[in-house]
């Protein structure tokens, strides 16, 4: 689904229509989920985003979930891309402690402390043409920079700030993913211009807003040989 001049499209047709035309230049949208079917329903959303921007040449930058890496990404990903557009346009920064990496999309994060590690992250990103699409799991932040603890967790809310006000100025968008109760959620959800919720109802992944505010829709992903599509049912 096309970019605009003004909006990148999340690649699926009834959320840009929530959206008012996608996710504005600029934005921030946090997607809260639980630790059930709604986890898939968030991976499935991140990798529309990804595949859609990919096809289009624009460059995504992720920090994966707790959980997840590069090569579990690349699964989902390639067989609904090229191979050299994958490499080219996506770029995984993963937190551990072994340095050496061999794949060429792969940076790696120390976990030693987020004042380090950020201004890592995003002076890449400053590197790349924008619009950027950026995705950041902020579950697996949570774990490798210890920010329950309140100094840390008010540092990280500060450096964020920052961050998303260079951010909207070079007109890039961010989408932050967290699990429910994660404890950078009162303080992200206070700078993100979306919020999205999603849950499991009756064994079916549903999708609700507070901002913009929106009903209930069911998630539905739709596999061919050459196309993945997410629906959007709402309920009547």
């Amino acid at each position: 689904m096309p970019n605009t001049e003004t909006h990148l499209s999340t690649g699926v047709a009834e959320l840009d229509k929530i959206l008012g035309g996608g996710l504005s230049r600029g934005s921030t949208t946090l997607i809260e989920y639980g630790d059930d079917l709604s986890l898939l329903g968030y991976q499935s959303i991140v990798a529309h985003m990804i595949i859609n921007m990919i096809q289009q040449g624009v460059h995504c930058v992720k920090i994966p979930s707790s959980g997840w890496d590069e090569r579990r990404l690349r699964r989902g990903i390639v067989p609904f891309v090229k191979e050299e557009d994958y490499l080219k346009y996506l770029t995984v920064f993963e937190i551990r402690k072994e340095l050496k990496e061999t794949r060429p999309n792969v940076k790696v994060l120390k976990g030693e402390s987020l004042e380090t590690d950020f201004p890592i992250f995003t002076d890449f990103i400053t590197r790349l043409e924008p619009p950027v699409m950026v995705l950041i799991g902020t579950d697996w932040m949570e774990y490798q920079y210890r920010l329950k603890s309140l100094g840390s967790l008010e540092a990280a809310l500060e450096t964020f700030g920052y961050w998303i006000m260079e951010l909207r100025a070079a007109g890039n968008v961010c989408v932050f993913g967290m699990p429910s109760g994660g404890v950078l959620g009162e303080g992200l959800g206070h700078m993100a211009k979306n919020r999205f919720n999603l849950t499991v109802l009756n064994r079916s992944v549903v999708l609700f807003c507070n901002r913009p505010d929106t009903k209930l829709h069911c998630l539905e992903n739709v596999i061919t040989d050459d196309t993945l599509m997410l629906k959007l049912t709402p309920f009547v």
